[in-house]
């Protein structure tokens, strides 16, 4: 005769309900007084010699109702575009960002043109274009460990207004014929561009209501982005039209020039709060 040997979960004893052949013996505790019957969850033996696991009993146990697929929106993208953009000027606080986070990003693709023929100036490979790349993205890293810190100091305006301003010189004086200038400028520029996006997706992120803010935050991103894909493609067919150092000058006295319509928004803004809170209504 074979019999069948069973493992015990942990927490079971023999003196448990269990049997063997559709034989039953009853659990010792079962005749304590006012012991509460469950049912065991220890295993017991089918008829065929098998074992299975007897667990309490639960309503609503059942398989889960298929989860409903999500519906297309009924309007066009365009509609949805132009909802997002009026979500976006219906509040005050994140709709200069925007703006601004777009003049930035589309201007300073405009300069990143001119990176070739300011490294064939030098006398360098077109390789050595790398280098000052390399040098924007540590300054891109290094702003954004200390961007939480600086947003709570100087808020999103100022905080925009102080990576604008480095971006403008950088981008202005990287026609100059030397290499230490060249990598100060990518330096300026990597800690320069990424102030203005932060500020501005942290205004949206703040003001719009959150049943509208995936529309309203999409549409951020594609004003402020869009620009950095034309840039680059309009610089090389002015780069070939205009003298580089003029075009270097004329787009970074235009970063200067956003820089401080910000900063004039910015103090009338807040002059007018403090007037507001020194006579109040």
């Amino acid at each position: 005769m074979v019999v069948p040997v069973i493992a015990l979960p942990p927490g079971c004893s023999p003196t448990r309900s269990f049997g063997f052949g559709g034989q039953t013996a009853p659990a010792a505790e079962s005749h304590r007084p006012g012991h509460r019957s469950l049912r065991s969850p220890c295993p017991r033996a089918g008829p065929d010699g098998s074992s299975r696991i007897r667990t309490p009993s639960r309503a609503g146990t059942g398989p889960h109702p298929p989860r409903p697929r999500p519906r297309r929106p009924a309007a066009s993208l365009r509609r949805r575009s132009a909802e997002g953009v009026r979500l976006l000027r219906a509040h005050p606080a994140p709709r200069p960002l925007v703006r601004a986070g777009g003049v930035t990003t589309g201007l300073v693709s405009l300069g990143s043109s001119l990176n070739y023929a300011v490294v064939d100036a030098l006398g360098h490979s077109a390789a050595h274009v790398g280098v000052p790349y390399a040098v924007q993205g540590v300054g891109s890293v290094a702003v954004g460990l200390v961007s939480g810190p600086a947003l709570r100091r100087l808020g999103e305006r100022w905080f925009a207004v102080a990576g604008i301003a480095p971006a403008g010189l950088a981008t202005a004086g990287r026609p100059v014929s030397s290499d230490p200038v060249l990598l100060v400028c990518g330096l300026a520029g990597g800690l320069g561009l990424p102030c203005v996006l932060i500020a501005a997706h942290t205004a949206v992120q703040r003001e719009i209501p959150a049943a509208a803010l995936g529309q309203a935050t999409a549409t951020a991103n594609t004003l402020t982005f869009t620009p950095n894909v034309l840039g680059p493609a309009v610089g090389s067919a002015l780069v070939e039209l205009v003298d580089r150092r003029r075009l270097s000058v004329v787009l970074g006295g235009a970063l200067l020039g956003t820089a401080c319509a910000l900063a004039q928004r910015s103090a009338d803004r807040t002059a007018a709060r403090s007037s507001s809170d020194a006579n109040p209504a």
